[in-house]
């Protein structure tokens, strides 16, 4: 029998067969638009209102009715109802904060596991000898070596972000738990500086309009499991009247980060994570809303 997976609010689901993900649907606890789905041998999660026969076919729309005093009344969905996921720069810096002081001795343990490994990892792989001859070949797969293990510990670090935001379990251990995305991510993050470093070369406006688009990849993938494409994709969504306010939280965190080195550098242990939660909180409100973000029950 072929088992379907899917997610619903972001989170992975176990894989069931199509009757249960049809009556999932039919109970209207599967968003058309946002929960995803994927089954052998789909090359990539799709939206679940893309999959024929899941949902039942549209009737045809109501007839609108008219109030005799007033104008026509036709049924749909109300107008802004997506400025909830329009970012508040200030309200994820403070919720950054206050999820980094709660759990301040868990970050600050994952924050010296991750310091150590990549001065480690630096050492072992730029070992500083001044007598020896430079290889070009051994040089660049160093620099290999060294982006893969950096691109291994940001989706760690991301997951634990966002275990924090949504309030979930979080380990130190999840620091190394995303072997599974580790190729698709580290070609995304190839693509990414490509299209930035082009970007860039064109006056630096287009190149940082390309970041804010696109950014939010890592985010993406680690959330819902989603290929290079569509983790572009889904960036490229969920920044849609986001941008301007992603740039204002760059400015802010620099602030903030600025500030934290001014206090004898001794405030960039809690300037640091600060910045990093505030981040993930600015992808979940985009991604879910501000209730999801701020830990509100929706």
């Amino acid at each position: 029998m072929r088992s379907w997976h899917f997610t619903r609010n972001g989170l992975r689901e176990d894989p069931v067969d199509f009757d249960t993900l049809r009556g999932l649907a039919r109970d209207g606890r599967l968003d058309p638009a946002r929960d995803l789905v994927w089954s052998h041998p789909m090359k990539d999660w799709a939206p679940a209102g893309s999959i024929d026969g899941l949902f039942a076919a549209p009737s045809d729309p109501p007839m609108p009715t008219t109030d005799a005093a007033g104008p026509v009344i036709a049924s749909g969905p109300v107008a802004g109802e997506d400025g909830d996921r329009v970012i508040s720069v200030a309200d994820c810096l403070k919720r950054g904060l206050a999820i980094t002081l709660q759990h301040f001795g868990l970050i600050l343990l994952v924050g010296l596991l991750f310091l150590g490994i990549s001065i480690g990892a630096g050492l072992l792989l730029n070992p500083q000898d001044p007598e020896a001859a430079p290889r070009d070949a051994v040089d660049a797969l160093r620099r290999v070596a060294s982006h893969f293990l950096s691109v291994w510990l940001a989706l760690g670090l991301t997951r634990i972000g966002l275990n924090l935001v949504d309030g979930r379990r979080v380990s130190p251990m999840m620091l190394f738990g995303e072997w599974d995305k580790l190729a698709k991510a580290f070609v995304a993050s190839l693509l990414l500086a490509l299209i930035c470093g082009a970007g860039f070369l064109l006056l630096v406006v287009p190149g940082i309009y390309l970041l804010l688009r696109f950014g939010q990849f890592m985010a993406a993938m680690v959330d819902r499991d989603l290929g290079i494409r569509a983790s572009f994709a889904r960036s490229s969504e969920i920044t849609r009247g986001n941008r301007l306010r992603l740039l204002l939280l760059v400015l802010a965190s620099l602030v903030v980060l600025l500030a934290g080195l001014l206090a004898l550098g001794i405030g960039l242990v809690l300037a640091w994570p600060v910045v990093w939660i505030s981040w993930l909180v600015a992808y979940r409100w985009m991604d879910r809303g501000r209730a999801a973000a701020m830990g509100v029950a929706s």
